[in-house]
């Protein structure tokens, strides 16, 4: 059975529970040729690409943010919106290890 999504009053409680409505937005890239040329393959699968990319950009942000001494690692974590060890692995792989005080190494070891 077709339903319209906004007319409520038709839905059974089973289609109430299972249905979930999504606002879509159009939204319009001006891409250099060079850029229209990398993406081409990848058309299919904009969104993911979106996803990763933004993914990506967070982790980034948020290790700026710990680097530059801002947020602990902990919440650089939160921010990325990544399990701590993936965000270990990010860091690193950018080449930036957790920072340590005299203070830090002697509290850890009391």
């Amino acid at each position: 059975m077709i339903y319209n999504v906004l007319d409520r009053s038709a839905w059974t409680v089973k289609d109430r529970m299972t249905c979930e409505v999504r606002a879509v937005k159009q939204v319009v890239l001006e891409l250099s040729d060079d850029l229209i040329r990398q993406v081409g393959p990848y058309q299919s699968r904009l969104q993911e690409l979106v996803l990763l990319g933004l993914a990506q950009l967070k982790a980034q942000e948020a290790l700026t943010l710990y680097t530059r001494g801002i947020v602990s690692f902990a919440r650089a974590t939160e921010i990325a919106g990544l399990p701590r060890p993936e965000m270990i692995r990010q860091a690193r792989a950018l080449g930036i290890y957790p920072r340590w005080s005299e203070q830090m190494v002697e509290e850890e070891l009391a």
